[in-house]
């Protein structure tokens, strides 16, 4: 497992580092993410825009995605996520978990 940290205001680009760690000859099957920015909606459904960088994640419905959105004021605040980014869907994240940043 390897640990990657982006510059202020650069995009995830999970399908670009699938090509070139395949390249590498292996197989990157899902990779976590942490990120601060806010819980939002985006074409109909739920997302997260992470902070600086403009890019926007589709949630995936879970229980921590319901604790956020049950949660008072919370969907108005910037909140750090850990969630993963799988292999079938590149700009989806399941939420692990948040807190408030």
């Amino acid at each position: 497992m390897g640990t990657m940290t982006l510059k202020e205001g650069a995009a995830l680009k999970p399908e670009l580092m699938r090509v070139a760690i395949k390249d590498t000859g292996f197989t990157l099957t899902w990779m976590k993410v942490r990120a601060r920015g806010m819980v939002t909606k985006h074409e109909g459904s739920s997302a997260f825009k992470v902070d600086g960088s403009g890019q926007t994640f589709t949630l995936l419905d879970n229980d921590v995605l319901k604790n956020i959105q049950a949660a008072p004021g919370l969907a108005e605040k910037a909140i750090l996520v850990t969630g993963a980014v799988e292999e079938d869907d590149p700009v989806a994240l399941r939420l692990e978990s948040f807190e408030l940043k």
